[in-house]
């Protein structure tokens, strides 16, 4: 009878998956329409549920028959023959260690061989629970089609940007695809976010969960529900954008391809140098095949975050689609008053201190000009280096620079307490060495830097090159004296207005503006462009 129901089970969910097939045959402009089988679904619902009340049933006869004197006898003889008189010399020393058990109460010590009708009903608990995950998955796959209608009901949006980026959003790293999507929502737009990546976003999306008005995150990784998010989207009569990044190595030019039949905008964002060392990870060919095939088609629009990026993609296509937009600041996050917030304790001893202290956050990593860092430490003994961050790889430890009284390295801090650390720097600084990655880069860390209205020091890289209140060191020793002149600068009214006005001109709110506007998601082009907008070729 059992055997029976899980048959039929397995028969409906392969007339599902058959459906689907078909139903992708016969729609040739779009291959990822969405079949209805609600039939199916219902039907595989209550042959679970018929399935696991008849097993339940089944269970209680077993363990009755289980605890009856002639199956016990049946048993104990079986165990006899098998184990004692024709098994090895360690199956009798288990045995007699089990049967001494059954004599003195003892905790039944390990078997050679379980109670076959314990086993069964083990073996049958095991399905009942497979079956009934398999049934809460179709019921939260019912909730989650639900309020996905119901959010493209209800919402007022002008239109719709899918972002398929598998980065998760609680991420360490809080970047640019959250504060594009934070302002994409804010400003008009219906956000549907790619979350639940590696642990990233579990506790929140099952497999809906909203951050805010009109920013949701979706498990897309469950297939069926995203074919019916595409679906979905597909008959909304309002502008549709399909978000993508340089930095995926999953989403493939396929799927790219599919979603331009239904109606979709392609936004390819390039942010980084395609490259291992930042990924941490090899880069699949495919990849590099997908960058070159969406740079070569004028229809998708581009943007990329660094000069050097812009001028590579420009010698490919011109101007057509190509958006400059380096990184930005959410300026309120980081505009904060000391006296308004508590003093983190692991930081306080630097603090009371009254030690100068030299900070830098973010990535570390390969890049990082460790050289340089080490000399300022033996120069500057009287001045505190506090690095926060996730260490990338094993350029850096815990123990590096553990031989300097005067190095603090404080582990990863979240987006959210990263700023009541940050305020307590004197100078910040970002010594990166020089290279294809870093002159490709648009370091956020930048504009956070100014919005804290903190001393600027960098190494001589090319986007931060490009401001006033940025000092810039071309060697290590000029480097450590800029550090020494920001010092000076602290109080310096000039300066520090100059570092706000740096910071108003970059905030993510008017690079969102800048981006929507070249998507014709904006009437008329705002006039708070930010002067780097479009690099000269």
């Amino acid at each position: 009878m059992g055997s029976t129901y899980y048959a039929k089970i397995n028969i409906i969910i392969c007339l599902i998956a058959m459906s689907r097939k078909k139903d992708s045959n016969e729609n040739e402009s779009s291959d990822m329409s969405f079949n209805n089988d609600d039939f199916f679904k219902k039907e595989t619902k209550k042959l679970i549920q018929d399935y696991v009340a008849h097993t339940k049933k089944l269970n209680t006869e077993i363990k009755l028959i289980a605890d009856t004197k002639p199956y016990k006898m049946a048993y104990l003889s079986r165990k006899f023959i098998h184990e004692f008189l024709k098994g090895s010399w360690n199956d009798r020393k288990i045995f007699i260690k089990w049967i001494s058990s059954k004599f003195f109460n003892r905790k039944t010590p390990p078997q050679s061989g379980e109670n076959p009708l314990l086993s069964l009903i083990k073996f049958n608990n095991e399905k009942i629970k497979n079956l009934n995950t398999f049934k809460e998955e179709l019921t939260n796959l019912d909730r989650a089609m639900e309020e996905l209608d119901r959010i493209l009901l209800e919402s007022n949006f002008n239109f719709v940007d899918l972002f398929v980026l598998k980065c998760g959003w609680n991420m360490d790293l809080f970047q640019r695809p959250q504060h594009i999507s934070i302002n994409f929502s804010d400003l008009g737009g219906l956000v549907l976010f790619r979350g639940a990546y590696d642990g990233v976003d579990q506790n929140m999306v099952k497999p809906i969960h909203k951050i805010k008005k009109n920013l949701y995150l979706l498990d897309m990784d469950h297939e069926e529900f995203f074919n019916y998010i595409a679906d979905k989207l597909t008959s909304v009569k309002k502008p549709k954008i399909l978000h993508l990044y340089s930095t995926d190595n999953e989403f493939e030019m396929s799927e790219i391809e599919k979603f331009e039949k239904m109606g979709f905008k392609i936004l390819y964002e390039y942010v980084d140098e395609i490259s291992p060392d930042i990924s941490q990870k090899s880069i699949p060919d495919e990849t590099y095949l997908k960058h070159e095939s969406i740079l070569k088609n004028t229809k998708y629009i581009i943007i990329t975050t660094a000069d050097k990026l812009y001028q590579e993609v420009y010698q490919v296509r011109k101007s057509f689609n190509l958006i400059s937009s380096s990184n930005g600041v959410e300026y309120s996050h980081w505009k904060i008053e000391k006296e308004k917030i508590s003093m983190p304790a692991d930081i306080k001893t630097l603090i009371e201190s009254r030690m100068p202290i030299i900070g830098y956050y973010g990535a570390i990593a390969p890049w990082m000009d460790y050289v340089l860092v080490e000399k300022l430490l033996k120069e500057r003994p009287g001045y505190q280096v506090v690095f926060i961050g996730q260490i990338l790889n094993s350029s850096f430890s815990e123990d590096t620079f553990s031989e300097y009284h005067n190095f603090h390295f404080l582990g990863v801090k979240s987006y959210y307490e990263l700023n009541n650390y940050a305020i307590y720097f004197d100078v910040c600084m970002i010594p990166f060495i020089v290279n294809e990655i870093t002159e490709s880069t648009s370091p956020i860390k930048l504009f956070e830097y100014m919005a804290l209205n903190k001393p600027i020091v960098t190494t001589d890289l090319y986007e931060c090159r490009k401001y006033d209140s940025v000092m810039i060191g071309n060697s290590h020793d000029e480097f450590i004296s800029k550090i020494d002149l920001a010092l000076e600068k602290r109080n310096n009214k000039d300066y520090l207005e100059l570092l706000k006005k740096e910071a108003l001109e970059n905030t993510w709110k008017r690079k969102t503006l800048d981006i929507m506007a070249d998507l014709g998601l904006l009437e008329v082009k705002n006039d708070i462009q930010n002067k780097h907008h479009h690099p000269p070729p």
